[in-house]
């Protein structure tokens, strides 16, 4: 489900205070953070696991540094933890590109039966979400960026060169966010990817700016 631009799949639980995720699966549930956080954050820096065995209910499993916040995450129940996600040691940034995929934090184990927790559907939440996402004025896009410009009062032809330099020394799955207030900024990125075979992945008015991405697919 789609609120206010950002992404809540139905298949999992939400608990709207820590901003994390729950989905359970046949002996453990798999714990993550939601939409809201990996965006609101900021790029995220790096990642403490500070339990590897037992979690009691509220106790910490993991620290997180972003550029704009540091958060940790707790356990919604006494568990054991059956794996931790060590990706997220070599690249946090899966926090923010793949929240419910590959940036998932740990597999738990209830220890306890599990009678009630926080945790609702987004049918449930999504009014509060709502409110939450305009309160805090996130901004979600389809692709979180490994690169952000902003190019305010550049002519796009220089933007794109600017692009074209990166794209040929970086990976491919790269994105780039571009903030412009080039007026002919969108057409030229059509132009842009029929010429390069890259990814105009979207485009978004805000204003008088548009918010850009391009992605690196080739």
């Amino acid at each position: 489900m789609i609120v206010e631009s950002c992404n809540f799949p139905e298949d999992v639980l939400y608990d709207i205070e820590s901003n994390t995720w729950l989905k359970k699966y046949d002996e453990f549930y798999r714990l993550g953070i939601n939409s809201f956080l990996a965006w609101l954050s900021g790029k995220f820096m790096g990642i403490r696991f500070h339990a590897k065995d037992i979690v009691e209910k509220g106790q910490i499993i993991c620290s997180m540094d972003a550029v704009r916040r540091f958060d940790v995450i707790r356990s919604p129940f006494k568990a054991k933890i059956k794996a931790l996600n060590e990706d997220l040691l070599r690249r946090p940034i899966l926090l923010n590109k793949d929240p419910y995929g590959s940036g998932w934090i740990a597999d738990l184990e209830p220890l306890q039966e599990v009678l009630s927790f926080n945790y609702k559907s987004i049918e449930e939440i999504k009014e509060a979400i709502a409110n939450q996402i305009k309160m805090y004025k996130v901004r979600c896009f389809s692709e979180y960026p490994d690169y952000e410009f902003f190019e305010v009062g550049v002519e796009c032809s220089t933007v794109l060169a600017k692009i074209n330099e990166l794209f040929a020394n970086s990976e491919i799955g790269t994105v780039v966010h571009i903030v412009s207030d080039d007026p002919t900024a969108p057409i030229e990125m059509i132009r842009w990817e029929e010429q390069t075979g890259q990814k105009f992945v979207e485009y978004k008015k805000e204003g008088n700016l548009f918010h850009l991405f391009a992605k690196k697919i080739r």
